[in-house]
């Protein structure tokens, strides 16, 4: 299979997934979206199996890297800021202390688990530099 090709049946499942996950949601289904989503992710995984060109480089995967830390370290800020702000003024609604909660505690998730797939990630890789030595 060419790129050309992979890309326009990508195009097709994304199309065919909204319009099942969207019409699921407005009958009340939704036990179907999450099957179509499966579904679609190992369509996708097999096909792009059988593509000969390549897909991907190593500027794309420094990019990715880079947007994702980018991406990380703004909502961090931007939750801790919002979380300071909900239990600063938590007097004046009741749900602010809630929704302050939230935003930390989703800030400190997304650190750790930022931390613990950076340790893997390393320790795997490490592995395997060691491995070809």
């Amino acid at each position: 299979m060419n790129v050309k090709t992979y890309l326009f049946l990508r195009l097709l499942i994304i199309i065919s997934l909204a319009m099942i996950v969207s019409n699921s949601i407005i009958l009340g289904n939704f036990f179907l979206p999450v099957v179509a989503m499966i579904a679609a992710m190992l369509f996708l995984w097999a096909s792009k199996k059988k593509v000969k060109a390549i897909l991907h480089d190593e500027f794309d995967y420094k990019v990715a890297g880079d947007s994702a830390r980018y991406s990380i370290f703004i909502y961090t800020i931007i939750s801790a800021i919002l979380g300071i702000y909900f239990m600063a003024n938590r007097g004046q609604n009741q749900n602010y202390e809630l929704l302050g909660s939230i935003f930390s505690y989703s800030a400190c998730f997304l650190l750790i688990l930022q931390s613990l797939i950076f340790k893997y990630l390393r320790s795997k890789n490490y592995k395997n530099i060691k491995n070809e030595d």
